[in-house]
């Protein structure tokens, strides 16, 4: 009964704030900036100093501490089955450069729109660190602190690491370690895709739009009805979903509770996709469900064990893979996405995250989502700070795939792992999973702070219970 009443009022709340805030929030705040956005990038054509101007998604992480202790730094590890040659790497860096002009340029402010500009100084050398160690437990220690590396204050946002006596069952490493200003996932896979060798003739970006079927055009009466949906329904929706985050969060820290410390692992070979596929085709939902759905089954442990009994709110990350370029930049909605941790039967939990996951992908969910993520963008950028409800979710959750068959190679030499390395919005969440699939294995990636995890004992832990939770949602009949 006091859950029901509590529901109860989270929705009043949410009808609430779609019906009255909302419409004021729009008109007095976000409809002027959009105004002033426009006015301000129709002036900045006629400064030549200026490169081009950071789209809304990239122009939210302006806000970072980037020059001191960045925490929105993303990284991807090649780790390849040979040594490799430090004159061809300087050499694809040239052409990534070349191909990538934001590569060359520093963040500017004018008028309270961030902009690339092109550095006078910049030297490619100056973003090439070659990092000879060669004790597995010393490198270990300097990846897992790599996002938080500060970055030159004169020099673009981004660096490129040669680890060639790096022997960890392979023979040497290559890391990219850019800011989330210059691009997400995908714009950092796209341009590790055009670092490595071009086998098939397909950018990494076009083989992923390959894997997704394109839908038909909505009919007249469709649309309509989506345009409806939109205006009316969408709006409480997701005040809903914001608002139950932000009731149901016994994993959140508060920002003065926090260690500022990170605790990461890593497991690249969690999972064989040819596993997860045949579990999916049983269950009949497909992989990314099922790994939220095993993510969901670990966190209710964890919060039994803690002593909460309440469900949770996920921060779902995707890239929106039809409009994006491919190109360094941001085009990505985040989604909060709730965890029925309540359920006690996995059948039911799969069930209902399927469902959640299938109502995103054909309701107006997701655009009302990238909206509320561009406004947000457009406060921060003009703010020049985050602007998050610090308590709304209890994890960010995220998936990458690299749709290359037989891997990628750097000059012939084959590519056996890539490991993801993310930093960690610690002013909104303490707690993120990673899932990579490549290669046929599924990666899995835990970032946390550590006053939620004290060591990487516990977090190797969460991803021992994720498979087995996995696995066992296999065995439903």
């Amino acid at each position: 009964m006091k859950s029901l009443l509590r529901n109860l009022m989270l929705f009043l709340a949410s009808i609430f704030t779609s019906t009255f805030i909302l419409p004021l929030v729009i008109l007095l705040v976000i409809f002027p900036l959009i105004l002033y956005r426009k006015l301000i990038l129709s002036l900045a054509s006629y400064k030549t100093d200026l490169y081009r101007h950071l789209n809304v998604s990239s122009s939210v992480f302006s806000w970072d501490d980037m020059y001191r202790r960045p925490t929105c730094s993303i990284c991807l590890a090649l780790y390849l089955k040979n040594k490799h040659d430090i004159n061809q790497v300087i050499g694809r860096l040239e052409s990534i450069v070349e191909k990538y002009p934001e590569l060359s340029c520093t963040l500017h402010r004018w008028m309270g729109t961030i902009f690339w500009k092109k550095s006078p100084t910049f030297q490619l050398s100056r973003h090439l660190t070659i990092n000879e160690e060669s004790d597995p437990e010393k490198i270990t220690h300097y990846l897992d602190t790599l996002p938080e590396k500060p970055y030159r204050k004169d020099a673009p946002l981004w660096e490129f690491v040669s680890l060639p006596n790096y022997e960890n069952g392979t023979k040497s490493a290559l890391i990219l370690r850019l800011h989330h200003s210059l691009g997400d996932g995908l714009a950092c896979i796209s341009v590790l895709s055009d670092f490595c060798d071009n086998k098939g003739g397909h950018t990494v970006l076009e083989n992923i739009k390959g894997k997704f079927h394109k839908k038909k055009p909505p009919s007249w009466p469709r649309r309509f009805l989506n345009f409806l949906q939109l205006i009316f329904i969408t709006p409480t929706e997701f005040a809903y979903l914001l608002l139950k985050g932000i009731d149901s969060n016994p994993l959140t820290i508060q920002v003065p509770d926090r260690s500022g410390e990170i605790v990461r692992c890593h497991n690249l070979v969690a999972l064989d996709m040819t596993d997860l596929k045949q579990i999916s085709a049983r269950t009949r939902t497909n992989v990314t469900s099922l790994m939220s759905a095993g993510i969901a089954g670990v966190m209710r442990e964890i919060m039994r064990k803690r002593g909460a009994n309440r469900d949770a709110t996920a921060l779902y990350v995707l890239p929106n893979i039809s409009s994006h370029p491919g190109t360094l930049t941001n085009n990505i909605i985040v989604v909060p996405m709730r965890m029925p941790l309540l359920e006690a039967s996995r059948e039911e939990r799969l069930l209902q995250i399927s469902n959640q996951f299938r109502h995103f992908f054909n309701s107006t969910l997701l655009v009302g989502a990238a909206a509320v993520f561009s406004g947000n963008a457009l406060v921060a950028s003009i703010l020049k700070k985050e602007v998050v409800f610090p308590a709304a979710v209890t994890l960010v959750h995220s998936n990458i795939a690299i749709f290359e068959e037989d891997g990628c190679e750097f000059f012939g030499n084959p590519v056996e792992r890539v490991l993801p390395i993310v930093g960690l919005l610690q002013t909104s969440c303490s707690l993120m999973i990673t899932n990579l699939s490549y290669k046929g294995k599924m990666g899995i990636s835990v970032t946390a702070d550590k006053t939620l995890f004290s060591d990487k004992e516990e977090l190797e832990g969460v991803i021992n219970d994720i498979t087995d939770e996995i696995n066992k949602l296999g065995q439903i009949k």
